[in-house]
């Protein structure tokens, strides 16, 4: 994956295993429990943490929607 131009250039990026399982949840997105099998991912380094933001609107977080 190329997160270069998104993070900037001083950003690192690094395949990255946790152990847990991995499954898809009706809305569509991606989730985690604990588990015994590895999921793999990437482990990014954010040079400017102002970068969380931009995520943030990318994945439509909101830290205070209230659950259905």
């Amino acid at each position: 994956m190329e997160f270069r131009g998104f993070l900037g250039a001083d950003s690192s990026v690094k395949k990255a295993f946790v152990q847990g399982k991995l499954f898809a949840l009706p809305m569509g997105y991606p989730a985690m429990t604990l588990g015994d099998s590895k999921v793999y991912g990437y482990l990014l380094s954010l040079s400017n943490p102002k970068i969380l933001n931009e995520l943030d609107v990318l994945e439509d977080y909101q830290p205070h929607r209230q659950t259905p």
